[in-house]
């Protein structure tokens, strides 16, 4: 999705339709928007949220990311449109979310989430 700016986190999902008018977004909106246009071509995809880690690691909420899936041959495989990644290991997507199309609590779909403390994956 080399047509997009990145322009860094921002708080507020502006979706699909504002990444296309814009050609703007943070990870949200690349993954949107890929999953909005694969689904106009019959293609089954859905947007996620979660880490992206490289090794062992302490998560942090500073750190979420959000990607695409795209159902290929009844499998489902990473996109990740923001970081250019095309079917990566999905060793290193830790998945915490798939959004909806209707939201099913009270955040309204918001990527906030309460953390007590640290929590360390290990791979």
């Amino acid at each position: 999705m080399s047509e997009l700016q990145y322009e860094g986190f921002v708080a507020q999902d502006r979706g699909a339709l504002y990444a296309a008018r814009t050609r703007t977004g943070d990870c949200t909106e690349y993954a949107a928007l890929l999953v909005a246009l694969l689904r106009s071509n019959g293609i089954p995809a859905r947007l996620l949220g979660g880490f992206v880690v490289d090794q062992d690691a302490l998560l942090r909420s500073v750190d979420y990311h959000n990607w695409a899936e795209v159902c290929i041959d009844a499998r489902w495989h990473i996109v990740d449109p923001q970081k250019g990644r095309w079917m990566p290991t999905s060793l290193n997507y830790v998945p915490f979310e798939i959004y909806r199309e209707r939201h099913i609590n009270e955040m309204e779909g918001a990527h906030r989430f309460k953390v007590d403390a640290d929590v360390q994956v290990v791979l």
